[in-house]
């Protein structure tokens, strides 16, 4: 817990600085980023009694509205497991049984339709049980008895779908799991979700729909891509998943996980020692953890520090990161007393897909011979749509986002800028969500877009720099 944390910000919140002052109101959730920052590793029904303590202790209506409203948006919006659950709580708690008005009725309406749609589908409550029809019509239940289910709803004309289907199809083809995956139609376009399950779902779903929509409401799947894992005993484990939130879910499930790789407290510590890293930095931080652990016998500190160190490193760009991230990679791989159930059920596998997907488009190696739509940036000449033949930008920076991200918004206004400054450099960007499924095909299998944006750089034909 938090309390003492939450202490020190309600002496803050009590003296009645942020009672009218906009200004200071966005002060004071600056300060409640950092106290839902250190709240993260705590359970979700630890997080509720952090926010029931901080709201109820605000002592002007005025910071009680704006601590409780600040609070529900931002684990409404978070993409962290179990975070919804926070908000759904604090929606019922605090504004439905109105200790709490809202700004609009609007507001309060619309907080109302979250929680009515969210609240039978919580982390820890039993799943739904339900009857679909499958692709002949015949009666499916879900989710499964005795066996871990997943429950995935998509649309066919849903573009994240088609990112999010093609990676949880690689998944479920490499994988054997005692889970049953349950693809889940939620359109009604028959001769669209053939063709999907043709070309899309491929590898060992149950594929089903349902007509009546009762199912997509009773578990709130008002946008798609929408996933669940359902335990054994019906007993909801994740909700709101990603393909690599679901893999690392399942393995600490069926693991029985006694180590958490990645906390928040390994980030911070390689976030104070790899801030604009070089390969060479991770090749001295991987030499000084072994020379304080596996030199002095310490096996069981050099495996969970290494694999902390993988964990940290996998999810993030950056040239210098990723060509370290090789040498850790090799270097874990090549180790033969990893063979811990932990070590193959949470870090073997990660290196082994890290290791394919750095394995692919290297630095030297000629440009994959990819045909791909984008927009084409030029000094002097305005930006070009069309259909590009990657081998053909011999002197070229290409890189490949998705809409809705930050940190792609950032590197597409770079791009502008480089274009317009360098002479003679073809700038190429491309929107994953806007390919057809005959290029998006192609460019996972050929290059590493595991984290976006991905940009490399193309000198007389051949990868000259990548993860820019």
């Amino acid at each position: 817990m938090r309390r003492a944390a939450a202490i020190l910000l309600l002496a803050v919140l009590s003296t009645g600085l942020f009672a009218q002052d906009d200004g200071t109101f966005s002060a004071l959730g600056q300060k409640l980023e950092e106290y839902t920052a250190a709240l993260e590793s705590e359970s979700v029904a630890a997080r509720n009694s952090e926010c029931d303590f901080l709201i109820s202790t605000c002592q002007l209506p005025e910071t009680r509205q704006y601590a409780a409203l600040w609070l529900y948006e931002h684990y409404r919006e978070s993409k962290l497991l179990g975070d919804e659950d926070v908000a759904v709580h604090i929606a019922s708690e605090w504004f439905l049984s109105e200790k709490v008005p809202m700004k609009t009725e609007a507001d309060y309406l619309n907080a109302k339709l979250f929680v009515h749609l969210n609240g039978k589908v919580l982390l820890g409550m039993k799943a739904p049980a339900a009857t679909l029809k499958d692709e002949n019509l015949l009666d499916q239940a879900i989710p499964s008895e005795g066996r871990y289910s997943v429950l995935y709803f998509y649309d066919t004309s849903c573009s994240s779908c088609r990112v999010e289907s093609s990676r949880l199809d690689a998944f479920v083809r490499t994988s054997d799991l005692p889970v049953d995956f349950y693809a889940i139609y939620t359109g009604s376009d028959e001769a669209a979700w053939a063709l999907y399950r043709a070309t899309g779902l491929r590898g060992g779903f149950i594929h089903l729909f349902d007509p009546s929509g009762d199912v997509i409401m009773t578990y709130g799947v008002i946008k798609t891509p929408r996933m669940f894992l359902i335990a054994p005993d019906g007993t909801i484990l994740g909700r709101g998943l990603d393909t690599p939130s679901l893999k690392a879910l399942l393995e600490r499930e069926l693991a029985g996980e006694a180590y958490e790789y990645g906390s928040d407290a390994s980030t911070r510590l390689f976030d104070s020692l790899l801030q604009d890293a070089s390969a060479s930095d991770v090749y001295l931080l991987m030499q000084s953890i072994r020379t304080e652990t596996l030199e002095r016998g310490d096996t069981l500190g050099w495996k969970r520090l290494t694999g902390d160190l993988l964990y940290y490193i996998a999810p993030r760009r950056g040239e210098g990161l990723k060509e370290g991230e090789q040498l850790l990679v090799d270097t874990i791989l090549a180790e033969d007393f990893r063979n811990s159930p932990e070590d193959s059920a949470s870090v073997l596998p990660l290196a082994r897909l890290r290791h394919d997907l750095l394995a692919l488009a290297p630095v030297g190696s000629k440009v994959p011979d990819l045909t791909i739509n984008g927009t084409l940036l030029r000094r002097g000449k305005a930006p070009r749509d069309g259909s590009y033949k990657l081998r053909r930008l011999r002197n070229s920076r290409i890189t490949f986002y998705t809409e809705g991200c930050a940190s792609c918004r950032e590197t597409l206004a770079e791009a502008d800028s480089i274009a317009a400054g360098i002479r003679r450099l073809k700038v190429l960007t491309v929107n994953l969500d806007a390919l057809p499924d005959s290029q998006l095909r192609p460019a996972l299998s050929s290059l590493d877009l595991s984290t976006l944006p991905y940009t490399f750089t193309v000198c007389k034909g051949r990868i000259s720099h990548r993860y820019l």
